[in-house]
């Protein structure tokens, strides 16, 4: 593939770069970047042949040294291995582990595939792993030797130097769950991967559900687990939640005060009850079509107000039963989305009308059922549709009251929480923070950040290991973020990515067979 030259000018000087480019996902990316110095330096090596590169090559640099950096820090290698029971020179599960994670980050590979990206980095010069030992079974022993049981131990360890090291405040948690399908055969025994709904719209396959729970405004996964693929939300939450509990005692000591925000398929009242019980304070969502007396409020009745963002958001604060007790409510609208899902809803209609409309009734067993049928088909209730019948005859009309009721619901959404000492937008704001932990999501679904697929494992334990990899890498790399934000570079982990993945470690061999290593010349930013 040809090159180019390329320069930068940086601090007033002019350098100048040899470069490869090609589109990777259909972006274009640098694969190879050697710095050939200034004009005058291009110059001497041209007059001086002895000093002129017979060999040049390049290594990745920027980003695995910026992770294996960080993890040294932290400790990670040395805290995972103190709960290894078969640690040694020749198979230091810590450091194959780490490897793995960092990996998980910069170019995700199957184990046996991490040799040849892990010779073309700086990596070889940091572990004590020899190429030879980058292989596959290497990776399986190391995998083999992690205790399941150890992995919240080890959470818990790190997590414990992480607070004091960054100052991390332990006060707004936001849990969610996914799931991520495999390709595992149906004749393979898992107790995890089932088949069930799954949010790729992949539910021929079998799945793991994870669940996580984040830092409100960090993004950092304080613990995940992996479930049963064919469990739901609502049951996997008690579960979640003692387990957080329980990491937050190992690691702060208390619970009391802190809140958790939750989306609402997690609703009921024994979990509301199990929260309360924790000591924990929440802030959820309801579903209107299960509270249509909050929906009924007149819009002249809601008062204004204005997120930390500048954006205007109009609300209304009542009390009402919810889960088994009188609880705070704070009901929004917005005019915008009301009238989205009005456009939407007059369409359905008109669709599922004219379909009623065709229906020989005379050959219909089941009237209701057949209403039912066709406005299930276009995503609608059918108490809105009213049938009668007169002389034999089946009409099916539109129930006027049943619309009105369903058109208020339009634009609304409902919060509902423990917390009196927050003001209303500052419940709502505290809620749309949720989407902090589907960006995680979609950084676990993204093969550019920290993709947790594909598994390339067919087993429980290794599965759940590998879980626990592609968890390390992710808070390896908002870590990275949160310290590059501390001093003061605030990026996206996919421009943070681009940055650190650009410098890199330039290895020439001379004519008189000297060898020199440099790093390429960095930005302001990347120094």
């Amino acid at each position: 593939m040809a090159g180019t030259l390329l320069k930068k000018d940086i601090k007033g000087r002019r350098y100048w770069y040899y470069v490869v480019c090609k589109r990777i996902n259909g972006k274009p990316r640098l694969v190879q970047q050697i710095y050939l110095g200034t004009a005058e330096q291009i110059l001497a090596m041209k007059q001086n042949p002895e000093s002129r590169p017979k060999e040049a090559s390049y290594l990745e640099f920027g980003l695995p040294a910026a992770l294996y950096q960080l993890a040294s820090e932290i400790g990670l290698i040395p805290i995972i291995n103190s709960f290894m029971q078969n640690t040694s020179a020749t198979l230091d599960v810590g450091q194959y582990i780490v490897l793995a994670a960092i990996n998980r980050v910069c170019k995700p590979r199957s184990k046996n595939g991490i040799r040849k990206w892990y010779d073309k980095t700086i990596l070889p010069q940091l572990f004590t792993i020899e190429s030879s030992k980058v292989n596959s079974q290497r990776f399986w022993d190391a995998m083999d030797e992690i205790d399941l049981n150890a992995i919240a131990r080890i959470e818990e360890r790190l997590w414990e130097g992480i607070l004091q090291e960054y100052k991390i405040p332990l006060d707004v948690f936001i849990y969610d769950t996914t799931n991520f399908f495999n390709y595992m055969s149906d004749k393979t025994e898992s107790e995890l991967s089932k088949r069930g709904h799954n949010k790729a719209s992949r539910d021929h396959l079998r799945q793991v559900g994870l669940a996580v729970s984040i830092i409100r405004g960090l993004g950092l996964p304080l613990l995940h687990e992996l479930y049963d693929g064919a469990k739901n939300d609502a049951s996997m939450f008690p579960t979640a939640i003692t387990n957080l509990v329980k990491r937050i005692r190992a690691i702060a000591r208390d619970v009391e005060g802190m809140t958790i925000i939750f989306d609402k398929g997690n609703n009921s009242e024994d979990n509301i009850n199990r929260l309360e019980d924790d000591r924990l304070h929440f802030i959820g969502t309801l579903k209107p079509s299960e509270y249509p007396g909050l929906c009924k409020m007149r819009i002249s009745r809601y008062r204004g107000g204005k997120l930390s963002d500048g954006k205007e958001v109009l609300y209304y604060e009542s009390r009402a039963d919810v889960l088994g007790k009188k609880r705070r409510v704070v009901i929004t609208y917005n005019k915008s989305a009301d009238k989205k899902k009005g456009i939407w809803f007059k369409r359905q209609i008109g669709k599922a009308l004219a379909e009623l409309n065709r229906v020989r009734w005379s050959k219909v067993k089941d009237a209701e059922a057949k209403v039912k049928e066709v406005a299930l088909g276009h995503h609608l209730p059918s108490v809105l549709f009213k049938i009668t019948e007169s002389g034999g005859e089946v009409r099916v009309n539109l129930d006027l009251k049943s619309v009105r009721m369903y058109e208020q619901r339009f634009g609304k959404t409902i919060y509902f929480t423990d917390r009196g000492d927050l003001s209303a937008i500052e419940v709502v704001e505290s809620y749309r923070d949720r989407n902090e932990v589907e960006e995680l999501f979609k950084e676990m679904n993204d093969p550019e950040i920290a993709p947790f697929r594909p598994v390339y494992h067919w087993t429980d334990q290794k599965i759940i290991v590998h879980a626990f990899i592609c968890i390390l890498g992710l808070l390896l790399f908002r870590l990275l973020q949160l310290k590059a934000k501390q001093g003061g570079i605030d990026l996206t982990l996919e421009l943070l990515k681009e940055e650190l993945m650009d410098i890199q470690a330039q290895v020439y061999v001379t004519v008189n067979g000297q060898i020199y290593e440099v790093v390429s010349k960095t930005s302001p930013l990347q120094s």
